[in-house]
């Protein structure tokens, strides 16, 4: 039988058990060298499947170094021994890295949107990612602080795509997944809608003695926000107050201290006032 030589580069089979209440993993093994050459008969030597090394870790937390031999599969996944080997132990280091998941926080909003439109709601995802890296800087860190989203008079819904790896590299540590290294932050915003409302007077906290003065029965008020939310608003919904202590006797334009739901707004942001008719004297 024809003897012949055959280089293989060296795969590897990490078996790691570890009963440490942290979460350790290990990472790809760096081996020298990374590939070995084989002398032996054809029919041998054809035959062989793979190279590989194999290192059992039990508890270690830190970088396990040692030594393995190679070891020879065939195609029928049965080893094959006494092959002539040009390096038959392989140095084997195997990264260990503790595992964490930390949260994500919030990103700040910074700047305004167009007049005329309002920012409806803000979401971003993930919320939280799981990270690698040795003890000391695991614990170092608790959470990612994006920097803020910068808005200048948008229009229309804001989508930002945020790669965290290299903030996560200032602090030595890496995604245990690549792939969720994008954060999403979406910013809806929604062009505003206007909507007249006629407003008892009987909602309408008055500071001062109410039986002195004669106020109407209604009141106007036009108001504007993103279209569901004015759909959704009821006259009960409208709130105010009104200060009548200081009003000398007669008719008086007061304003009238209007309370209102998140991203609602009286049009223009105008002043609404009040006539009142003020019957005697403080």
């Amino acid at each position: 039988d024809k003897m012949i030589s055959k280089t293989f580069k060296l795969s590897y089979d990490i078996d790691y058990k570890t009963n440490d209440q942290n979460e350790y993993i290990t990472l790809d093994p760096i081996l020298n060298p990374q590939h070995v050459t084989v002398t032996g008969p054809m029919t041998i030597v054809e035959n062989i499947k793979l190279a590989k090394v194999s290192v059992d870790i039990e508890d270690e937390t830190t970088d396990y170094n040692t030594q393995s031999e190679v070891e020879f599969i065939g195609m029928d996944d049965h080893p094959i021994k006494n092959l002539t080997v040009d390096t038959s132990t392989i140095d084997v280091l195997v990264p260990i890295r503790k595992s964490d998941k930390i949260a994500i926080l919030q990103p700040n909003i910074k700047g305004t949107v167009a007049k005329g439109y309002t920012l409806t709601s803000f979401s971003y995802e993930p919320k939280s990612v799981s990270v690698i890296g040795t003890d000391e800087y695991i614990d170092k860190i608790k959470n990612i602080e994006i920097d803020p989203i910068l808005l200048n008079e948008e229009t229309d819904t804001v989508t930002k795509h945020i790669d965290i790896t290299e903030y996560l590299s200032r602090f030595n540590v890496e995604l245990r997944d690549a792939s969720n290294s994008i954060i999403t932050v979406t910013i809806n915003i929604e062009k505003n809608e206007s909507k007249t409302l006629t407003v008892p007077t009987s909602n309408l906290e008055v500071i001062g003695n109410i039986s002195d003065i004669v106020l109407p029965d209604y009141f106007s008020i036009t108001l504007e926000g993103p279209l569901e939310e004015l759909n959704n608003i009821v006259i009960e919904d409208i709130k105010g107050k009104i200060d009548v202590t200081e009003l000398e006797k007669g008719t008086h334009l007061i304003e009238i201290d209007i309370g209102l739901k998140d991203n609602m707004k009286i049009i223009d942001d105008e002043k609404i006032t009040l006539e009142v008719e003020k019957l005697k004297e403080n």
